[in-house]
């Protein structure tokens, strides 16, 4: 089920980036790295609660089960963040582009010949 939910926000990024004119793989990496920490930490956390044996026994398994809508709930969340930063970047980067000024006027060349 994570997998699958992550597969579909992954694109979902991916799409959010293009379409902003970012480069999606800072995001998307990012976003890989921060679901894997968050699984490794649930996991950790349940192993260190009940030992090497928790889905051996049937209140390990109902706690792991238990465990699942917080692991996608943080998920979700975690795209937002992601989200809302491509949306901020994108915006703050069209936004620099309007207010460019235009480059100075060149100033007419030297003849520096004398100094060969």
């Amino acid at each position: 089920m994570d997998i699958i939910l992550v597969t579909i926000l992954s694109s979902i990024l991916y799409r959010n980036a293009k379409t902003n004119g970012l480069s999606p793989l800072r995001y998307l990496l990012n976003f890989l790295a921060a679901f894997l920490l968050i699984e490794f930490l649930i996991g950790y956390t349940l192993i260190n609660m009940y030992g090497k044996d928790i889905l051996k026994s049937e209140e390990g398994m109902r706690t792991a089960v238990y465990m699942q809508p917080l692991a996608l709930g943080l998920v979700t969340l975690l795209f937002f963040y992601f989200r809302k930063q491509i949306i901020n970047e994108g915006k703050q980067q069209k936004s620099d582009e309007d207010n460019t000024p235009p480059p100075p006027p060149s100033a007419p060349k030297k003849d520096l010949s004398y100094f060969r």
